[in-house]
């Protein structure tokens, strides 16, 4: 029997034990702990118990502005893909790398001191210049 050293149930000589009896110990490459023959014939008055502090400090959120930006974009355009293929080198897929460098060119506007706003109909413009072709969700009708 696997007793899990999280679970609170069990001792470090019921498991030392368990492991002796499972086989895991063998004479040559790795010898059974020679206190565990004294603790099974002396064995402590009170079983040696470790207990963890369980600490439920709340973690923040990993978020990165770029995300938010992504968010945006995919809320945003509208775009006929095809399946996501997993098995494939390439994994990402055309409308990732369009989000990617829209991305790219809304934080490059966002830091010459464009709003956000702004920002997305530079990168717009900016990706429809180069020939992507971007539906906008709303205009779908």
């Amino acid at each position: 029997m696997v007793v899990s050293r999280v679970l609170p149930h069990g001792n470090v000589i019921s498991r030392t034990r368990n492991l002796a009896r499972a086989g895991f110990y063998s004479p040559m490459l790795n010898p059974q702990p020679v206190w565990l023959n004294v603790a099974e014939r002396f064995p402590p008055f009170r079983p040696p118990i470790y207990r963890q502090k369980i600490y439920k400090k709340r973690t923040n959120p990993i978020v990165y502005p770029e995300d938010e930006l992504r968010t945006d974009f995919y809320q945003t355009y509208f775009f006929r893909g095809g399946a996501f293929n997993l098995f494939g080198d390439n994994r990402k897929t055309e409308m990732m790398e369009i989000c990617d460098q829209f991305v790219e060119l809304q934080t490059k506007s966002m830091r010459n001191g464009a709003t956000k706003v702004e920002a997305a109909k530079e990168a717009e413009a900016g990706l429809i210049g180069n020939g992507v072709a971007l539906t906008r969700i709303d205009e779908m009708g």
